[in-house]
C-alpha cells in the first residue's frame, strides 16, 4: 500500500516537474513510448525519489499532452490504490 501512495506522490510530482522546463511546440513524439517512459519514471521516483524531467521519448510533445498522460497515470494509481484499500476493507 505505502508503494501506491509513493507511485501517486510520485506521479503527482512529475506532472509537474515534466513541463518545467520543457518544451511547448508540438512535435513528432509517440504519445504511447512517452506514457511508457513516464510510467518508468513514476516508478523510479517511487522507489528513489528522483525528481521528474521530461524523458527522451517525450521529446516533441506538447506540455497539454504530457500533463494529460501524467494526469491520466495518476488517476491510474488513485484507482488501484483505492481498490485495495476496498477490498481491505479500509473504506467502503
Amino acid at each position: 500500500m505505502r508503494t501506491r501512495i509513493s507511485l501517486a506522490v510520485a506521479a503527482a510530482g512529475l506532472a509537474l516537474g515534466l513541463t518545467a522546463c520543457g518544451s511547448s511546440d508540438a512535435g513528432d513524439g509517440n504519445v504511447a513510448d512517452c506514457k511508457s517512459a513516464i510510467a518508468e519514471q513514476m516508478q523510479a521516483a517511487a522507489d528513489t525519489d528522483a525528481e521528474g524531467h521530461r524523458p527522451a521519448a517525450c521529446i516533441g510533445i506538447d506540455d497539454k499532452t504530457l500533463q494529460r498522460i501524467a494526469g491520466e497515470l495518476l488517476e491510474d494509481e488513485l484507482g488501484e490504490f483505492e481498490k485495495e484499500l476496498e477490498e481491505a476493507e479500509v473504506i467502503r
